[in-house]
């Protein structure tokens, strides 16, 4: 398969150039766009995942200070607080959660039957 541009022939036509042409051809700079909207996107996950990660880190550390607090038989009022804070500043995580029925056990175990 020979090569023409403008009507002049070039020889045989390697694979590389063969994509080229089809590139130039065929939407090229369309994909090349979604290629780089494709490693933003997954970027943006990345992103996005390190942070879930974090926050989740940093809603373990309230949940470990209120289970102390709950261990030393502190006042409920503030296992109360942290409590708040949990649901408040980390609404989506697993530690606001469990503090959440840690709370709620704590609560029905000490009402009265």
């Amino acid at each position: 398969m020979e090569e023409r541009i403008n009507g002049r022939s070039f020889g045989r036509t390697t694979g590389t150039r063969r994509f080229q042409i089809f590139l130039e051809k065929n939407w090229g700079r369309w994909l090349f766009a979604l290629l780089i909207a494709a490693a933003l996107g997954y970027l943006g996950y990345i992103i996005y995942k390190d942070h879930k990660i974090s926050q989740n880190q940093e809603a373990a550390e309230v949940l470990a200070q209120m289970v102390d607090k709950a261990q030393s038989k502190a006042d409920s009022k503030q296992i109360n607080v942290d409590l708040l804070k949990l649901q408040q500043d980390y609404p989506d995580t697993v530690p606001a959660a469990q503090a959440t029925m840690m709370v709620a056990a704590t609560e029905f175990d000490a009402r009265p039957l």
